[in-house]
């Protein structure tokens, strides 16, 4: 199909006082093929299509009632599972639509594929809890390629939707995917394509995928030469921080490799979830502004593994909080350590942090297991290398900070002094340069009655002692001080 123009009929709309949703469908079922199927649309103009939302309310939540045109632009169905079908949009631009402008929909079978390829997005509205691409996979087994998109442009389009609530321009999610054996697995590509100037009212990615799946993770993201500028600025041109470009939850692994630039955006660039993240080739993250983590923000089981040739770039990123370029804590009970290497000969890797800040902690990196954690076979914790492959420069705060560590506290007997006996606690921990402390002082509390009569008097004696250990040879910069004026600390 070459030179089409899908468009909505206005004069339907005000006579008949409903839609369905408009564009076109493309259905796909067993029948006697066997061979594989291939429509191509070429040339074309997709403009000025609405989202079904009457019926369906919104195509991400899979209501049980629902029209079966719902997209405001293609709706691909398949179900077919005795055949290959691939539906390829080539040189088209989508524009001026509300609401769902592709719909793709996977019911208990693997044989489907949507691919993208030099196609224009622009000036569209993701209406609600809805997005411009939309693709669900309900029950799906073995290998499976359903999404590809190459060589295209985001531009200009708008995310609306009410508070607490969440938008893309891509949505990717997997229904409970069957593993049938280890080798499942579902990839989904985006290359060589561009995203600028994305708006949003409230909370939004450009990409969010994720996967509900409780046995194991299949899910594989591969992002190759990918270019991200000026994205989620609001209406008062001012950013909206605590967004995130791509957001990634339970996916098996995020590849990010080829030649990668993401600058002045607002927000989080990768907001990743309980996924393995592998770094390759040239990633640039500069001029950005986030919340937390600009960079990066890791968290649950998630951790990095770096490749040989390397060169990832984080400069001049800021965060109003913590993590300037990366923020990752795992959760407490994975020791898993951060930073990793992808294969055995380590060469030529390279993490170079330049003029990052955060207003807390971490003007570079803000990070739980960069030491003392648990490596995978045959691989080192970088950290250790730290001097060969992680370069900072130009910051004028903390280059990397770790979780504050708490000492003691005292809350149930039998710790608590009642009766005025002097309970005296020597503890240490094991610090790193850059991890902060905090000790837990008891405010002075005095109480009288017939029944009992209490002081307590508490303060904390603070010694710093520079161990020499893994041929680390530098004295690190350390800081005691009070959280108010109320407060003293005894330090030597």
């Amino acid at each position: 199909m070459n030179g089409l123009t899908i468009s909505i009929s206005t004069e339907h709309i005000i006579t008949v006082h409903v839609y369905i949703g408009s564009g076109a469908l493309m259905y796909f079922t067993n029948d006697y093929i066997t061979d594989t199927h291939t429509v191509m649309i070429s040339n074309s103009l997709i403009t000025e299509n609405i989202e079904d939302i009457k019926t369906q309310h919104f195509l991400r939540y899979l209501q049980n009632q629902k029209s079966v045109i719902n997209a405001a632009g293609l709706t691909v169905l398949y179900t077919q599972t005795n055949y290959l079908a691939t539906v390829s949009v080539f040189k088209t631009n989508f524009t001026i639509n509300d609401g769902v402008i592709l719909f793709s929909l996977h019911y208990k079978t693997n044989h489907g594929r949507v691919v993208f390829d030099q196609v224009s997005f622009e000036s569209n509205i993701a209406t609600i809890e809805s997005s411009l691409i939309l693709l669900l996979m309900i029950d799906v087994s073995n290998v499976s390629s359903p999404l590809h998109l190459d060589r295209s442009m985001f531009h200009n389009n708008i995310l609306v939707q009410p508070e607490s609530a969440h938008s893309s321009l891509v949505f990717i999610s997997l229904y409970n995917p069957l593993l049938a054996s280890f080798k499942n697995a579902v990839t989904i590509t985006f290359s060589n394509s561009v995203f600028t100037k994305t708006s949003v009212t409230r909370a939004g990615s450009c990409i969010h995928a994720t996967d509900t799946g409780t046995q194991d993770k299949v899910l594989n993201i591969y992002l190759t030469n990918i270019t991200a500028y000026d994205n989620f600025k609001t209406n008062n041109s001012y950013g909206n921080t605590e967004t995130e470009f791509i957001k990634i939850v339970n996916a098996k692994v995020l590849h990010i490799r080829g030649y990668n630039n993401f600058s002045y955006n607002f927000g989080s660039i990768f907001g990743i979830t309980n996924s393995l993240i592998y770094l390759n080739g040239q990633l640039n993250i500069i001029g950005n502004n986030g919340y937390m983590g600009t960079g990066f923000k890791v968290q649950g089981s998630s951790y990095f593994l770096l490749s040989n040739r390397l060169n990832a770039t984080f400069i001049n990123n800021t965060a109003l909080t913590i993590g300037g370029a990366i923020y990752a804590i795992a959760d407490d009970d994975f020791n898993r350590c951060m930073f990793q290497n992808n294969t055995n000969n380590i060469t030529n890797i390279k993490m170079t942090f330049i003029n990052n800040t955060a207003s807390e902690a971490g003007s570079s990196i803000y990070s739980n297991n960069l030491y003392e954690c648990q490596t995978d076979s045959y691989r080192v914790n970088l950290m250790n290398k730290s001097n060969t492959i992680f370069s900072f420069f130009y910051s004028k705060h903390q280059n990397f900070s770790m979780p504050p560590t708490s000492l003691c506290w005292c809350d149930v007997d039998p710790c608590c002094n009642t009766n005025d006996e002097a309970n005296e606690y020597h503890l240490s921990a094991f610090m790193h340069p850059g991890q902060n402390i905090r000790l837990q002082l008891a405010a002075v509390y005095s109480y009288d009655s017939i029944y009992a009569h209490i002081k307590q008097y508490s303060y904390a004696a603070v010694t710093f002692l520079l161990i020499d250990r893994d041929n680390v040879h530098f004295l690190p910069s350390w800081q005691v001080s009070a959280n108010s004026a109320n407060q003293a600390l005894l330090e030597k």
